[in-house]
């Protein structure tokens, strides 16, 4: 008798169903043809079956899940592939690993990895950011790392870092500082300014200042 449709017999002896990721599709089969790529064979081998989104097949294979950093967006795929510099895979997508998302505002994705929050002092501005930027001298990241915000009188910052208060003997007195600066001689820093480390203020009489240090 003829081997049932699903099974095949290459010399006559006993039918044997076909393998995963092959099928016959016709009773009276000696061998079974493999499945092509993005297709996986059904319960029954007799016929071929798409893989959905989010899973691949080679060719004579069953459909497999992506890896953690890749989808494929849509069924029949024969590969996945990454979502590529400022994306990320979408943990919200169904089916699962079958679509990419750009980073937030904040994050950023080199190369189709998981989005990373911008280390302090960088920022990212928009989404989809393959890298963040540093801040320029004088400025300083927000808590979301979203953009850039002018140090305030009192403080400085060095390109790509957070505002800092001004040493006791120096003063920015404006927004945005590089860096600090002495008090002119004969004056001294005004402890009483707000900000603090914001001005200076003269000697009082009978008193001095070399370089702007503390009058004596």
């Amino acid at each position: 008798r003829f081997c049932p449709a699903g099974f095949f017999s290459p010399d006559g002896g006993q039918c044997q169903q076909c393998p995963l990721g092959t099928i016959a599709p016709n009773p009276g089969a000696s061998s079974c043809v493999d499945c092509p790529c993005g297709y996986q064979s059904d319960a029954t081998r007799q016929t071929c079956t798409v893989c959905p989104g989010g899973t691949f097949s080679i060719g004579g294979s069953q459909c497999q899940p992506c890896l953690a950093n890749e989808v494929a967006s849509s069924s029949g795929s024969c590969e996945c592939r990454t979502c590529g510099a400022g994306a990320e895979v979408d943990p919200t997508a169904s089916p699962a690993r079958s679509a990419c998302r750009f980073c937030l505002p904040g994050f950023a994705s080199p190369d189709g990895g998981q989005c990373q929050a911008c280390v302090e002092g960088f920022v990212a501005t928009t989404a989809g950011a393959s890298e963040c930027t540093p801040c320029p001298c004088g400025f300083q990241a927000n808590t979301a790392n979203t953009q850039c915000t002018a140090c305030p009188a009192g403080q400085f910052s060095v390109g790509g870092s957070q505002c800092q208060t001004c040493p006791f003997n120096k003063i920015s007195s404006s927004d945005g500082a590089c860096q600090c600066e002495l008090c002119p001689p004969g004056t001294e820093v005004d402890p009483n300014a707000t900000p603090a480390q914001s001005e200076c203020r003269a000697c009082t009489a009978g008193s001095y200042s070399i370089n702007g240090g503390q009058c004596q």
